[in-house]
């Protein structure tokens, strides 16, 4: 039986009622909106293209980009397909047919652009395809982006509405800015608590039960509100249970697909009194998606750990105290976005006091399964959806913030925030809109825009292009020896002695969403490694989308006469061709777990070079990268991640990071051919003001 859904619609299509409706409030000073009717439905459009993917890859900012045509006619639209992607922007421009094609058109964009790579390339392709008016939904939650692409397009003189800063009491509009709000809940709680979004889901019958007396629980749901959990885990970075969940239930914590984001689940034991040497239990098979365990140190051996990791391939992560809370700001660090706890009554109470749920969906069952009303051992009451949470009076309840119902098959669903509503008017509702500012002109892709003064002092030069393009400082563009003389002359406060704390604190970096993702390997910046023969056995001249790309492929050993080598090449070849850098990870660590044998025996030691090599491609070949690392100044650089020791900092942010060794060794080798370079110009400048200052030997052959 198909959803059907009852009462006004909700920003992601369904049917649905709010308890607490911001439409009913009374709003002071509300003005006409400037959107017109089909402004909102483009805007709608694009809040519905964001969310395309959801379940198909980890969880990440939703965005789209729609393109229309001065005439009113839609021209192109994309969205962001995963962690890493081109921008929609710059995937729309590229099939309207590129620069120029939209001249005098509008870009609709349900998320202001996060220009989290370092080369404002979303807001490059926009004024590169001369449009002259863009639409944004909501202005970016994340605090380093908010307002950042809004400014550079008025800037460059086009003309740009925020929706989410418009104070209007139109109801099409609200309804439209719920959409977009909605496609990034997650988003903005993260923006906001610095923690991934919590929902908590359960199902529970009439009598408010999640199982009988006797433990047993399938099904309380009917089968169309299991498959919509099965699409809720998918859009999930992890799901968290506790160890009476698996010990009574034994669930797989699936999607019940063969392919998109597997992910990961996270058991909470702080006593280990886990089922550990039953391989029978599904939370131990592996090979359908990873299986984390959180404990408390001492709770188990470290035979029973191995046990674990070896035969299972299951991680375990200790604490010196385990808490919900604990655990929700551990999976912010590996850089989650939504967590799914199906945890029961004894795990969902603290989640809730602790504030690692901010979201309830509830599925309740027309049944009724009672119950005894007094538990003893030998006849315990049957299970409620959430323990104790000190309440003793019903006034304490906690009243979900806009909470909406839908019928799903035979059951039905209530939907609700516990203290902030992350997709409604709350969120971001005092910030101070963007203003207008001056505007300045733009053409072309390759160009630069910019409003600020020279940061240095030096004479006019007029340096022929071809010797600024050949030092490889900028792309030829049309503004010549200027742009070359602001990049080389560009002064890094990072880098002056005698710096304050925010100058000498490291860089971290780990998602490309994040500020600073311009040093992660999943920037979207395409790489031809030159030396690719001598370090991976590859042709010099493939492109590969990303570094994460080449380096995913370079662990499989393709060399003529090596068993294998013809499924190696293929594994390369699909990794190759993977839409995201996620995928290309995703395909290259599965073939590595499930098919050592197609590995390099060295790759211990071809790893670094592979990936020295890839990085160098990736800085050396684009500006913006190259920028955006020499900008780090001297600090000390560190890929933020808990779950690789090796290559990042690790838990503790002192594990070896050899990929922030990496760039600080290459980021001191570009400073060093900059200063040269700069050491360069500044003899031209000088031989050319000699060359044309008047000499006295000159004016004296005058008379």
């Amino acid at each position: 039986m198909a959803p059907r859904c009852l009462n006004q619609s909700s920003p992601c299509g369904a049917r649905s009622s709010r308890l607490h409706s911001r439409r009913s409030r009374t709003r002071t000073l509300a003005s006409a909106s400037p959107l017109s009717a089909q402004d909102l439905e483009h805007l709608k459009s694009a809040s519905a293209l964001a969310v395309q993917t959801l379940g198909e890859t980890q969880p990440h900012p939703n965005a789209a980009c729609i393109l229309v045509n001065a005439d009113g006619s839609v021209a192109s639209s994309a969205h962001l397909r995963a962690n890493g992607s081109p921008s929609p922007e710059v995937r729309a421009v590229k099939l309207a047919g590129g620069r120029s094609a939209l001249e005098g058109g509008t870009a609709y964009l349900n998320l202001e652009p996060g220009q989290c790579h370092g080369d404002d390339a979303p807001i490059q392709a926009l004024l590169a395809a001369r449009v002259s008016r863009v639409v944004i939904g909501i202005r970016h939650p994340m605090k380093h982006f908010r307002g950042e692409a809004t400014e550079a397009l008025r800037r460059a003189g086009v003309n740009v509405d925020v929706v989410d800063t418009i104070n209007t009491d139109d109801a099409d509009v609200l309804a439209v800015l719920d959409r977009c709000r909605a496609a990034n809940a997650a988003l903005a709680c993260r923006a906001e608590t610095g923690k991934p979004l919590g929902v908590l889901k359960y199902a529970m019958t009439l009598d408010g039960k999640i199982a009988a007396s006797s433990g047993h629980a399938a099904w309380v749901s009917c089968e169309a509100a299991r498959a919509r959990v099965y699409q809720m885990r998918a859009e999930s970075d992890a799901v968290v249970v506790g160890g009476n969940t698996i010990r009574r239930d034994n669930p797989r914590l699936t999607t019940r697909r063969e392919s998109g984001h597997r992910p990961l689940r996270v058991v909470l034991s702080r006593s280990m009194n886990l089922p550990i040497h039953d391989a029978d239990y599904n939370i131990w098979n592996t090979s359908e998606a990873p299986t984390l365990v959180m404990t408390q140190r001492g709770a188990a051996d470290e035979g029973t750990l191995d046990v674990l990791r070896s035969k299972y391939g299951v991680e375990v992560v200790e604490f010196d105290i385990l808490t919900a809370d604990v655990a929700s700001n551990y999976l912010a660090r590996r850089g989650c976005l939504q967590v799914l706890w199906e945890s029961g009554g004894n795990l969902s109470a603290p989640a809730i006091s602790e504030q690692a749920v901010h979201k309830v969906v509830a599925f309740v069952a027309p049944k009724i399964v009672g119950g005894p009303t007094d538990a003893t051992v030998e006849q315990p009451a049957a299970p409620t959806p959430v323990g104790d949470l000190g309440n003793i009076f019903m006034t304490q309840a906690i009243e979900l913030k806009s909470a909406r119902y839908e019928q799903v098959g035979t059951d039905m669903c209530v939907t609700g925030y516990l203290n902030r509503a992350y997709d409604g008017p709350d969120f971001m509702e005092t910030a101070t809109p963007s203003s207008q500012t001056a505007t300045s002109s733009y053409d072309g892709f390759d160009g630069v825009v910019s409003n600020q003064p020279m940061m240095c002092d030096l004479p006019h030069l007029d340096l022929p292009r071809s010797m600024v393009e050949s030092w490889g400082l900028l792309p030829g563009t049309q503004f010549g020896d200027a742009a070359a003389m602001t990049a080389l002359c560009e002064t890094d406060e990072a880098s002056n002695d005698g710096g304050g704390e925010k100058r000498s604190a490291p860089v971290h970096f780990y998602k490309a969403w994040m500020e600073h993702g311009a040093l992660t390997n999943f920037s979207p910046h395409e790489i031809c490694v030159h030396d690719a023969d001598k370090v991976s056995d590859m042709d010099p001249s493939t492109t590969w989308p990303s570094v994460e790309h080449f380096y995913q492929a370079s662990k499989f050993d393709v060399r003529q006469g090596t068993p294998g080598s013809e499924e190696a090449e293929e594994i390369r070849a699909s990794i190759g061709a993977a839409p995201s850098p996620e995928e290309a990870a995703r395909i290259g660590r599965t073939y590595e777990r499930t098919r050592p044998d197609l590995v390099y025996q060295d790759w211990t030691t071809r790893k670094v070079p592979v990936m020295e090599a890839a990085i160098r491609a990736k800085f050396t070949q684009h500006n913006a990268p190259r920028r955006a690392l020499l900008n780090t100044g001297r600090r000390r650089l560190v890929e933020d991640s808990v779950v690789d020791s090796y290559w990042g900092g690790g838990r503790d942010r002192g594990g070896l990071n050899h990929l922030g060794r990496l760039l600080m060794e290459l980021r001191e080798e570009l400073r060093m051919q900059e200063s040269v370079q700069r050491a360069d110009v500044l003899r031209v400048a000088a031989s050319l003001e000699r060359d044309r200052a008047p000499s006295w030997e000159d004016g004296r052959n005058d008379l």
